[in-house]
């Protein structure tokens, strides 16, 4: 997704809101798949914001044979379940689209 398609100023806001909290590193997960993620119970405002911007704003990509909806803000890949939002940076992204 182009990030000229959201809206500037909402773009911006959410960037800095998405900087200003602690996000947590994955564990479980083998390198090339380590992600960061925030809780709705520890980031009720910003999980919701987030996923209404990426089911609003993101693009549909194939993850193994499931589709989820992403969003690209900054350096970071967004993506959502109910009580969560996930990101990974773009950099991890393009490094495992080339294995």
């Amino acid at each position: 997704m182009d990030d000229s398609l959201v809206p500037d100023e909402f773009f911006y806001s959410l960037l800095d809101l998405c900087n200003s909290v602690e996000w947590r590193k994955t564990t479980t997960y083998p390198p090339h798949l380590e992600h960061e993620y925030i809780l709705i119970e520890k980031q009720p405002e910003l999980v919701l914001m987030l996923c209404k911007a990426i089911d609003e704003y993101g693009y549909d990509e194939i993850f193994y044979s499931k589709t989820y909806r992403y969003l690209t803000l900054g350096n970071f890949r967004y993506w959502h379940f109910d009580t969560l939002v996930n990101r990974e940076t773009l950099e991890k992204y393009n490094a495992r689209k080339k294995m």
